[in-house]
């Protein structure tokens, strides 16, 4: 996300340094011939061939525009990415969802691991560089035509990345605008998996362990969470009534997912009421969903998060929206008629 952000940082006065950049990385990729590890990720989705001319490019792009400057035994700092760096690595995250739409799935967040070596993806080493090339002027054009269009003068822009989980070393926000994970049991790093297989020889953490560390995760914690007064009437009968429910694995996996949950939405609530100063806003974005029949109120729960860490409701708009993930599930009819879900935007303030 901080790459992508980034990205859209850039100046329209470097859309013509782009494709100069483009050529030089093009001709490197042509010349150099990278050999994928074993474990590579990209090896998931393509066959061998496809996934070294792929790592070849990304190659290519890192070691003419990212240098050692950036790069630690941690990893890169993606805090310290150019734009124009940014720009080349989401041309590259672009010409991957184009190659791979055969394994998209009815699922959004969803992409398909082919189960045999010839399903996998095959693509000619020319026609990657080419549509890598396409994707480049495609940006340049349009970020040069960017200048005529704005009607703001660019601020100064600060981007950083943070588990919001943890103490934030900050506290004087204005304003805190966000839209949390949903609790539906969606895996992000799933969902964002092609871009993470492209930032793996830079990125130094473990994909499994970052789609445990996120909130919403579908992976069973590994430590014992215990609920807490402070989360409020209605979130504790919520989780009360997950482990009581006759359905298999109710009281086991489904219960440990869902206190993970709150767990930390409540912390990261907890941490971004510490950032902020007072007498100023958090707006959130937060969607009902359910359990089976049960009905999680995602929405009332935060306020009532909210109450017993100095922010106060001041506003909350609810919004029906009849296409959702519920309407994907196939089985959900089983347990309930009404298939639409209500989006709320939640206005909290910093008490004084």
């Amino acid at each position: 996300m901080v790459i992508v952000a980034r990205a859209r940082t850039l100046p329209s006065t470097e859309a013509d340094a782009l494709l100069a950049l483009c050529a030089e990385i093009s001709r490197q990729a042509y010349s150099n011939h990278i050999v994928c590890l074993q474990d590579d990720p990209l090896l998931s989705w393509f066959d061998i061939s496809t996934a070294n001319r792929i790592r070849t490019l990304e190659v290519a792009v890192r070691k003419l525009l990212l240098g050692e400057m950036v790069i630690t035994q941690q990893g890169v700092n993606f805090e310290r990415i150019s734009s124009i760096s940014a720009t080349f690595y989401v041309a590259l995250f672009n010409v991957l969802n184009h190659i791979s739409k055969s394994l998209k799935t009815s699922n959004p967040t969803w992409l398909r691991k082919p189960d045999q070596e010839e399903r996998k993806i095959c693509i000619d080493s020319d026609q990657i560089i080419r549509l890598f090339q396409i994707e480049i002027q495609n940006i340049s054009k349009a970020v040069a035509e960017r200048v005529n269009k704005s009607l703001f003068t660019p601020g100064r822009v600060t981007l950083r990345a943070a588990d919001s989980t943890e103490k934030l070393c900050i506290s004087d926000i204005d304003l805190v605008l966000t839209s949390p994970p949903y609790c539906t049991r969606i895996d992000y790093t799933s969902a964002t998996s092609l871009q993470l297989a492209v930032l793996y020889p830079l990125n130094n953490m473990r994909i499994d362990h970052l789609s445990r560390r996120m909130v919403g995760s579908i992976r069973v914690p590994t430590e014992e969470i215990t609920t807490s007064p402070n989360w409020g009437v209605k979130c504790l009968e919520f989780l009360g009534q997950v482990y009581d429910h006759p359905s298999k694995a109710s009281n086991g996996y489904y219960y440990k997912t869902h206190i993970d949950y709150y767990n930390k939405m409540y912390k990261s609530l907890k941490n971004i009421s510490a950032a902020i100063k007072p007498g100023g806003l958090a707006i959130l974005v937060a969607q009902d969903s359910y359990y089976k029949e049960i009905h999680n109120d995602v929405p009332t729960i935060i306020a009532q998060f909210a109450d017993t860490i100095g922010l106060a409701l001041e506003r909350k708009d609810d919004f029906a929206v009849k296409r959702s993930m519920l309407g994907i599930h196939r089985h959900s009819k089983t347990y309930r008629q009404r298939h639409s879900t209500i989006e709320s935007v939640i206005c909290l303030r910093k008490s004084i």
